[in-house]
């Protein structure tokens, strides 16, 4: 065989095997992809097709010249083979390929350098030297006539897969269409995917649309969802008040003039699927969570409204869609957003004389960089997982990955509650914000984790553990001092990512393999009469902020907040929609039957175009630091 012979071959068995991965991927939760209609496959991957027939073309014309061509032509191909193994492992996770929001949280790449992720990325080492050592040792071969016709095929094939859309029955590109946008997924290829993320989205992200402006009947729309928007300010986002309405329930008579401390609690990555108290399949899977919930009011049909960490515990304390997450903003450049001004309900709460801390369970040093953010974002006291552990387990290691275990966790917050008794400042109120990490996706239990059942389900695994630590708060808690004058609210920063371990555990004909989904809202509070449940009407986790400060009936001042209560979501027209945004132009719209996306099937369509103008405004206005002013709020 001459070197083009084995040059080809080569290519074209790695591309035909990276088809047949990713169709398997494609048909792992969902019917079987439709193989008998050859023409719907053939235009589902007509793009991968293009790409290996430039790159055929290129060693057409290259192969048999110097070295210096042959280097140029193994650098491309091998480019080509690692970014198509990076999609197809994007694919595997996230049943996507790689997202920007991947790449924002690539200081958690580490949890996938594992036994397997070292044999993976040995395996794309090997592929492109055995690519270049079997070409090689092939004998060069030059045939005019052999070029001529290499040329003349590769030009028919290239022309037929660009021209696709002109000759493909209407039928065929309505079912191919239909198949992703039942996925969320594009028309895409691995090559063009990742050109798309890692420049196309990026720019268009931090592209100022606001001397465009919204049009009329682009404000009404945004206006029936709830947000406000007035384009002759120089802060357009900033309304005259939180909430319209009363405080939803009055105090009991006894506690009057109480003053009481409030925890809230953003589980990592929690959906409300996965939790019994709110028809999870599990009975026993959260025993200490449903025993919280019992004598709780339950938040029914709650949405997150973002994700990852970084945009979810940002978005909900802001009220805001971010621009900035993960690495692309708080770790790698803090600069983006360290001096921009933010009104959080850290400072509302300060504003009425309490203490705000926030515990955090990584180290001190870790790449997130959580408690910076926190600092950032308005509590007046933030302290690591290494802080704690020094202070209250005699710089123990830790025992989870990244951060330290969720049972360790816990005993840092239940400690810091008995310590704080002893200080001088234990009259004073706090607002306590948590974070745990143990059910964070990907992750492995720790080495003092409790595993469910048979522990071969890491999902499970991770979210009983949790429980399981969680009881051991809410059993101190109830036989504590701060029992009868602490609210303790308990929520999510995000759903559960749909890694392959959730979606097996909790497949369910409702569920959307997407990162929104129905997350928790519970609210313990012993100085109100609660109702057991409260339907948030499809409510999204953008109205935290304004919900709990309307629930509170604390200071009612002027705000930049997006979102607003969910008790009084009858103000607005579209009470029973939300909105989720996670990277650029990753618009969701949330309605009772489903969640629908710019690659959904256009009944939404207007709306989803006008939200995301909308939003892309709301994050360059961020990046300009017109979100608040700076001299807007004096703090004691």
């Amino acid at each position: 065989m001459s070197r083009k012979d084995v040059y080809f071959l080569y290519l074209i068995l790695f591309t035909f095997l990276s088809l047949v991965f990713l169709v398997r991927e494609l048909n792992t939760y969902h019917p079987p992809f439709p193989f008998d209609q050859a023409l719907v496959a053939y235009s589902l991957f007509d793009f991968f097709l293009l790409e290996l027939c430039v790159l055929l073309w290129a060693g057409h014309l290259l192969i048999n010249r110097g070295v210096f061509s042959r280097v140029f032509l193994y650098a491309a191909s091998s480019i080509f083979i690692v970014i198509y193994f990076m999609q197809m492992a994007s694919f595997y996770f996230g049943k996507e390929f790689l997202t920007r929001l991947a790449i924002d949280n690539a200081d958690h790449f580490y949890l996938f350098f594992d036994v397997k992720g070292l044999l993976f990325i040995a395996s794309i080492v090997t592929t492109c030297v055995f690519l270049v050592l079997l070409t090689e040792f092939q004998q060069a071969k030059t045939d005019k006539r052999s070029f001529s016709s290499g040329t003349l095929i590769l030009t028919a094939s290239t022309v037929m897969i660009l021209t696709g859309n002109l000759w493909l029955p209407a039928s065929v590109k309505e079912t191919r269409d239909s198949y992703l946008a039942d996925r969320n997924l594009t028309h895409t290829s691995p090559l063009l995917s990742i050109y798309s993320t890692l420049f196309l989205q990026e720019g268009r992200a931090t592209q100022s649309l606001t001397q465009s402006g919204l049009k009329a009947h682009e404000l009404e729309e945004i206006k029936n969802f709830g947000f406000f928007y007035d384009p002759a300010s120089e802060f357009p986002l900033i309304k005259p008040s939180i909430y319209s309405t009363p405080p939803p329930f009055s105090l009991n008579s006894n506690e009057a003039d109480s003053t009481p401390n409030v925890i809230v609690l953003f589980s990592e990555g929690l959906s409300a699927r996965s939790i019994g108290a709110y028809g999870g399949v599990y009975s026993d899977l959260t025993p200490s969570i449903d025993r919280m919930a019992g004598s709780s009011m339950v938040v029914r049909r709650y949405y997150n409204h973002t994700a990852a960490t970084y945009r979810g515990l940002h978005g909900q304390l802001a009220s805001i869609f971010p621009l900035y997450g993960g690495v692309d903003g708080w770790h790698s450049d803090l600069d983006k957003v360290s001096g921009r001004n933010y009104l959080t309900l850290a400072d509302i709460f300060k504003l009425q004389g309490y203490e705000t801390i926030f515990l955090d369970s990584h180290h001190k040093n870790h790449p997130s960089k959580v408690d910076e953010m926190m600092t950032e974002l308005g509590f007046s006291l933030v302290i690591t997982g290494d802080e704690l552990a020094a202070t209250y387990l005699h710089d123990d290691p830790p025992l989870g990955q990244s951060a330290y275990s969720d049972h360790q966790y816990f005993q840092f917050v239940i400690r810091f509650l008995q310590q704080r008794l002893l200080r001088p400042e234990k009259g004073k109120p706090f607002f306590l914000s948590l974070y745990n990490f143990g059910t964070h996706p990907f992750l492995k239990n720790s080495k003092d984790g409790v595993r469910y059942g048979s522990g071969k389900n890491a999902t499970l695994n991770n979210i009983h553990n949790f429980d399981h630590a969680f009881g051991l708060f809410w059993n101190y808690l109830q036989k504590s001092p701060y029992f009868e004058n602490t609210i303790l609210i308990f929520t999510s920063d995000h759903c559960h990512f749909h890694e392959k371990t959730f979606i097996k555990a909790f497949e369910d004909p409702d569920y959307q393999q997407l990162f929104i989904d129905r997350i928790p809202l519970m609210i313990h509070d012993p100085l109100r009469d609660l109702p057991e449940t409260f339907d948030a009407d499809n409510a999204s986790s953008i109205d935290f902020a304004p919900s709990v400060a309307h629930y509170l009936g604390l200071k009612n001042i002027s705000n930049p907040w997006l979102g607003g209560s969910i008790f009084e979501r009858n103000v607005i027209p579209y009470s029973n929609k939300s909105v989720a945004a996670l990277g650029p132009h990753e618009i969701f719209l949330i309605t009772g039957d489903k969640i629908h996306s710019l690659n959904d099937d256009g009944s939404h369509q207007t709306s989803l175009e006008i939200l995301d103008n909308y939003i892309s405004i709301v994050r360059q206005l961020e990046l300009e630091n017109q979100i608040w002013k700076e001299d807007s709020l004096t703090i004691p």
